[in-house]
């Protein structure tokens, strides 16, 4: 079972320096560190904003009530205003003194929001903190990984047993991917690599309309995303 809050506590005990709390945003692409402090790994969340607290390690959501919400370890604040998000972020880390944002997860422009919203606090990078916590995982995460890898295995068998004279390496791309979430995954991992013949020399070859020929090597490269975590 997913211990959210133990998993914030390592993060905050693998940092440098003391921070009060930590901050991230999801906008329209991924996140991982929004999805890692909050645990939550479906859903869209765009515009939302997570904060994560030493003292306790729980996470407070500020989301647009757009997206359901379940998690029992996350305070939600339901908030549609801009003008209400500044001011809710304000409050909620109003007796914070050090903030801590993840420089690779965040834009300039949302840098310049936190900067903001923390008027009169520093603002730490705190990204090696969590990559080392990411490091080392925990029972859930090994389990989603198994199972992200148990399905690129499924994938991989079936395509074997499809391969045949005349298929063409787009065919054989767009397979994977259907499969992929036939199997229970949430999608590819990556742009799956398909590579017939000459072109299996070509690491990231983008798969075409070439088609097969009788003794050519098949290039396969490819994995499964399940829960957040992949297989590759």
């Amino acid at each position: 079972m997913l211990d959210i809050v133990e998993r914030n506590r390592k993060i905050f005990s693998n940092l440098r320096e003391e921070v009060d709390c930590i901050i991230s945003i999801k906008r329209n692409h991924p996140n991982p560190t929004f999805s890692y402090i909050t645990g939550l790994v479906r859903g869209f969340f765009e515009g939302s904003i997570a904060v994560c607290r030493r003292d306790d390690g729980r996470v407070k959501l500020i989301t647009s009530g757009l997206d359901k919400v379940k998690e029992e370890h996350l305070d939600v604040f339901v908030v549609r205003k801009r003008e209400d998000v500044e001011r809710k972020v304000r409050d909620l880390v109003r007796d914070c003194s050090i903030l801590g944002f993840d420089a690779r997860y965040t834009s300039f422009r949302d840098y310049r929001l936190i900067r903001r919203w923390a008027k009169g606090k520093k603002l730490k990078d705190v990204s090696r903190g969590i990559l080392l916590s990411r490091l080392k995982k925990d029972d859930h995460e090994i389990r989603l990984i198994k199972r992200a890898c148990k399905i690129s295995e499924k994938v991989f068998e079936e395509i074997l047993d499809g391969l045949k004279e005349g298929v063409s390496e787009r065919e054989v791309s767009l397979k994977i991917d259907k499969l992929v979430r036939e199997f229970g995954g949430d999608g590819t991992a990556f742009e799956s690599v398909v590579a017939f013949g000459k072109d299996s020399a070509i690491p990231h070859h983008i798969p075409g309309m070439k088609k097969l020929r009788r003794n050519e090597i098949v290039l396969l490269d490819f994995g499964a995303r399940y829960e957040g975590y992949v297989s590759d």
